[in-house]
């Protein structure tokens, strides 16, 4: 992810931005810094169907001790589709309305450190953007209205860095632990095949770049001797792609799962002879 924001434009991101993922193992934050990483952005976790997190402005703790920042979107939506009874929640695809708004300050608590939070809007999860209508609505709110909260355009950095700044003197919530979101179950257990070969392929790729960098060292010569940056390259996005996220927790449709099958099958056979 670092590496594609750095080739198309040009910019070191040391924020982790993932709005609409069903949960977090307690290792990130070690893996997170390792990598140069200090925010983390996330929103679906609010969406827990008995314990709602208590915070939505927090440092999260990792197994090892390891502390990052963690800012939740707060955005208030109107949907009775997903059978909330009072038919709003929280989401990463929010509305400009003065009630939507009004919903997300509400809901959020953690007042007492800070008086900004971080609202996303658009139409649809699908990257369908902002509407006419939305700026027209931000042009309006932005001048203010009594009740309401007062809106301000900025990029997620400058919304995060904003927030930060206010709490640079408070002492943190921390939450410490994996993000378990309680609402989509059986992720960790669906599809056990399409995991199982998920798990083989990142082992044998490590273990084709382990070899590779072991004949160097051992062997000499140059590096392209013996590890083969373009095909190891090939074969890793194959495997990253197929961990998006309605694959790998196994909550895609059959059609899904027979070309994940061919693409593992393509990455074991192709990095085996890699290893060899």
């Amino acid at each position: 992810g670092k590496k594609f924001i750095k080739d198309e434009f040009g910019v070191k991101s040391k924020m982790l931005w993932l709005p609409d993922v069903f949960g977090y193992a307690a290792s990130m934050p070690q893996i997170l810094t390792k990598c140069g990483i200090d925010t983390f952005v996330t929103s679906k976790i609010s969406w827990s169907e008995f314990n709602p997190m208590p915070h939505q402005t927090f440092n999260w703790r990792g197994i090892d001790g390891t502390e990052i920042f963690t800012q939740f979107i707060m955005g208030g939506y109107e949907n009775e589709a997903l059978g909330n009874k009072d038919k709003w929640f929280q989401t990463y695809t929010g509305q400009i309305y003065p009630n939507s708004l009004q919903y997300a300050w509400e809901h959020y608590n953690d007042k007492n450190i800070n008086n900004e939070i971080m609202s996303t809007i658009g139409y649809g999860d699908g990257g369908g953007g902002v509407t006419e209508e939305m700026i027209q609505c931000y042009r309006r709110m932005k001048n203010g209205i009594p009740g309401t909260p007062t809106v301000n355009w900025t990029t997620a950095k400058e919304a995060v860095d904003n927030i930060k700044q206010n709490v640079k003197d408070e002492k943190l919530p921390v939450w410490s632990g994996e993000l378990y979101l309680e609402l989509h179950r059986g992720t960790y257990t669906s599809m056990a095949k399409n995991k199982k070969y998920n798990r083989k392929s990142e082992l044998l790729l490590s273990s084709v770049e382990t070899a590779a960098i072991s004949a160097e060292l051992l062997k000499g010569g140059t590096a392209g001797d013996f590890y083969k940056k373009d095909e190891l390259y090939s074969l890793w996005r194959t495997v990253l792609l197929n961990q998006f996220h309605d694959i790998i927790p196994g909550s895609s449709i059959e059609d899904v799962y027979k070309d994940s099958d061919k693409d593992y099958e393509k990455v074991l056979k192709n990095g085996g002879k890699l290893l060899d």
